[in-house]
């Protein structure tokens, strides 16, 4: 675990104990990383600050993707609170890295010009009846089956 450099931000790097794994951007809840990371994944959480552009959240992918920790092809995405929207933005702008996004939830029409039905990535819409442990296993199985 450790504190890196993403463009003009920093970021929390969280890496699998043994071995590389698949690369996941974290947003929103740094503390994720090492949850994730002991499940196999390589976790990068960039430090969000007012008015961080999309775009910046971009290195964070340029950075995970040749990384020595990273193993598979595509990025993962996990957007938490206020990141939801900011993983959904960044799957969308750089969709042909972006093969996975896990957010919280988003309702979206036909006909917006933001987020057209065709370039949405599917994601997981938790249920507030739902317990935080099934929500957990829910995001693993998508993240699992998208980056293997």
């Amino acid at each position: 675990m450790e504190t890196i450099v993403i463009g003009s931000t920093t970021g929390y790097l969280a890496t699998p104990e043994k071995g590389a794994g698949p690369a996941l951007v974290v947003i929103g809840d740094r503390d994720h990383c090492d949850d994730f990371a002991e499940e196999g994944f390589t976790a990068l959480a960039p430090e969000l600050q007012n008015g961080h552009p999309v775009e910046e959240l971009g290195a964070a992918i340029d950075i995970l993707k040749p990384h020595p920790a990273v193993r598979g092809q595509g990025v993962g995405v996990v957007g938490y609170s206020a990141g939801a929207g900011l993983a959904l933005r960044l799957a969308i702008q750089r969709s042909g890295d972006v093969v996975a996004c896990a957010a919280v939830e988003g309702n979206f029409g036909e006909d917006e010009p933001d987020h057209p039905p065709e370039l949405c990535v599917e994601f997981i819409t938790a249920n507030p009846e739902d317990d935080d442990r099934l929500v957990w296993i829910r995001t693993l199985e998508f993240l699992r089956k998208h980056l293997g």
